[in-house]
């Protein structure tokens, strides 16, 4: 009897949290038409408009090896302060580890992972994107990152294509730097405090930066360095294990009301960086393709047209070696990119080029030839009317006239 009462304690403590609940925010569900997956998002009555604020998140941890445990809690508590105001909060790794569960194959991920996205989600309980694969060394700072399916099918991506895939507004890199420690003593034995003092301060230096899902334009920059002291006396002994953990309460709670803040700075900010500029692009072999976020846009040399930030752009050939870059395209931007022959490539061209040069060869014959024909002919043109000229003075001055003499003179002669 007692335990069946204590159940039903439970149950209506249970009951009574669920109201609560509820009272104070709306819970909205809808089912994909297409996939049948169950779509929520959280609007709490405060803070609803920064709801429309589809942001990704990404950490990094910047501090040593000794850090790499906490990545996790940072992103936990971080994306946590975020969805309490009201913002939307959507990690990668935990959408694709839903569907990677799954006989899905990779498209149909993508597919899925996009169309449960766009409403977001604001569980506290996201997992860190970093720790779904590790950093190229050569990969593009700040921002590149590594995900896996199953089957390894996604690869290396960089967070601004990923916050693109997942149609995201906005994109938060938040990183921790290296634990700091410092440590006081004062030695109060004779003194009036008749006792030695110690205190140790730790520090754990926090940056976050918020850009333009679309662009990758950085939009707000914040940094904050949580502190904790730590006071001991030779009465007093404190031992603690979860230093990290406090710093990170004190810090995401800052970050995250200052981002709170500065809402309608970040939506103006983005309206801004919205119109599209021109650049140009061009390129030493001639009929390349070139691709801007995946898109082929058309073959360099030419003007072409995008938003302004970070882009993915890749220049193919056929027998060439790809190139493929991120690159922060801005306004009159001129780009110039250079191919080289794959093995392949410089097989097949080896004896054009060799043919190419003799058909060069012969053709600076030719000129060459058409030259001296051409001053042989202006020569021969030259004595020609000299000798024309010439002739025509011996005339002038000979006794031989075409003007009536010599008829004149056989008359006198012949009497006629």
């Amino acid at each position: 009897m007692g335990v069946c009462f204590m159940n039903q304690k439970k149950i209506l403590i249970k009951v009574l949290l669920i109201t609560v609940a509820l009272s104070f925010s709306v819970i909205l569900f809808a089912i994909d038409p297409d996939t049948g997956i169950v779509r929520g998002q959280l609007k709490t009555s405060k803070d609803s408009d920064n709801s429309s604020l589809e942001t990704a998140v990404f950490v990094r941890n910047n501090g040593g090896k000794e850090l790499n445990n906490e990545i996790n809690t940072f992103n936990d508590m971080l994306c946590s302060k975020l969805a309490d105001k009201g913002i939307s909060v959507m990690t990668w790794k935990d959408i694709i580890q839903k569907f990677s569960e799954s006989d899905e194959s990779d498209d149909n991920i993508y597919k899925y992972a996009q169309s449960f996205m766009v409403s977001a989600t604001t569980t506290p309980t996201n997992s860190s994107m970093t720790t779904a694969g590790e950093v190229s060394k050569n990969s593009e700072p700040e921002h590149s990152m590594t995900a896996e399916t199953k089957d390894g099918g996604i690869a290396k991506s960089s967070a601004l294509r990923i916050s693109q895939i997942l149609d995201a507004k906005y994109m938060i890199v938040a990183s921790m730097g290296k634990l700091g420690h410092e440590r006081k003593v004062f030695n109060g034995e004779g003194t009036i405090y008749k006792t030695n003092n110690q205190v140790d301060i730790f520090t754990l230096p926090l940056t976050i930066i918020v850009m333009d899902g679309t662009t990758g334009q950085s939009i707000y920059g914040d940094m904050y360095t949580p502190s904790l002291n730590i006071n001991q006396n030779q009465s007093i002994s404190i031992l603690m294990d979860n230093i990290v953990d406090k710093l990170l309460t004190s810090g995401t709670s800052v970050l995250a009301d200052n981002i709170a803040k500065n809402i309608e700075k970040i939506k103006n900010t983005s309206l801004k960086n919205s119109t599209s500029v021109q650049f140009s692009l061009d390129c030493n072999v001639p009929g390349a393709t070139a691709e801007l976020d995946g898109a082929a846009i058309g073959s360099p040399p030419g003007n072409f047209t995008t938003k302004p930030g970070l882009h993915q752009l890749r220049i193919t050939r056929q027998y060439f070696e790809p190139w493929e870059q991120t690159v922060n395209i801005y306004p009159n931007q001129k780009l110039t990119v250079s191919l080289e022959f794959t093995a392949d490539g410089q097989a097949k061209f080896k004896d054009l080029a060799a043919f190419k040069q003799s058909l060069e060869l012969e053709k600076a014959t030719t000129y060459a030839e058409i030259d001296i024909a051409k001053q042989q002919s202006q020569a021969d043109a030259d004595s020609k009317e000299k000798l024309s000229s010439g002739g025509e003075v011996f005339l002038k001055n000979s006794y031989i006239r075409a003007d009536g003499f010599a008829e004149q003179l056989t008359r006198i002669i012949h009497r006629y």
